[in-house]
């Protein structure tokens, strides 16, 4: 079952390769055999854009079920949201600097009201 590309579900894919030339899904067949799970990396078309992109995929079986599960992400959205993630920390560290600073310029005014306080007393 491939629930992006179900044309493949009918197909003899021990000879498939991926856009780099990699048989994957033979690659990912030996994978399960030998340890059961692992991760296999090879280039595919986004289905989002249908642009060639760096795929990692990880893959399962179940044994008892005789189950190979695989999913994976592309390389270019892993770096999007990573970029996102590294805006929202500049973010967030420039409002914390900005409450630090504040925070620091009402403890020197008040130390320094102390200390005016204590020089006229």
């Amino acid at each position: 079952m491939h629930p992006i590309s179900p044309e493949l579900e009918k197909m003899d894919l021990r000879k498939f390769k991926s856009l780099d030339d990699k048989q994957i899904f033979k690659t990912i067949n030996e994978m399960v055999i030998k340890k059961k799970s692992g991760y296999i990396s090879y280039r595919w078309y986004r289905p989002d854009t249908m642009i060639p992109d760096e795929k990692i995929t990880f893959v399962h079986k179940i044994k008892d079920w005789d189950l190979v599960l695989a999913t994976g992400f592309y390389l270019t959205e892993l770096n999007e949201l990573l970029v996102g993630e590294k805006e929202q920390l500049k973010e967030s560290l420039f409002n914390n600097l900005e409450k630090y600073f504040c925070f620091s310029c009402l403890i020197y005014h008040n130390i320094n009201c102390c200390k005016i306080c204590c020089k006229k007393n």
